[in-house]
């Protein structure tokens, strides 16, 4: 499973909720990679500038998480990552898990209505 956050919520009760996310999907054997290393977890390194090794990645997924968080759409990286999720999306050769942290749907801009057609995970806080 891809997992695409932004980066720049790595602190905070975000980045808490990201790591939590990455426990119990490693304790239900689900196997991670992302756009984004983290020291707590297993996940595969892919430079900011590599778009091309991204999709590489992404191409070899069957599910991916994006976490929703305020920051995440002014995550220049990140909105390279939503761009191709979409498109493999659209063309159904990705599922995506859209987990909505301490947001609602309706707040979505509009480059993102598309999550709206994915399955919604509402978190308010990390012990949901």
């Amino acid at each position: 499973m891809y997992l695409c956050y932004s980066y720049m919520q790595e602190d905070g009760n975000a980045g808490a909720a990201i790591q939590s996310l990455e426990c119990r999907l490693d304790g239900l054997g689900v196997s991670l990679a992302s756009g984004h290393s983290s020291e707590t977890s297993r996940l595969v390194e892919v430079h900011e500038s590599d778009v091309y090794q991204v999709r590489a990645e992404l191409k070899k997924q069957h599910y991916a998480a994006v976490v929703v968080t305020e920051t995440l759409f002014s995550d220049v990286t990140v909105l390279v990552e939503l761009d191709l999720l979409e498109k493999l999306h659209d063309s159904g050769q990705i599922r995506i898990f859209t987990v909505l942290y301490g947001m609602d749907e309706a707040a979505l801009p509009p480059r993102a209505e598309w999550l709206k057609n994915t399955r919604i995970l509402p978190v308010r806080e990390v012990s949901d």
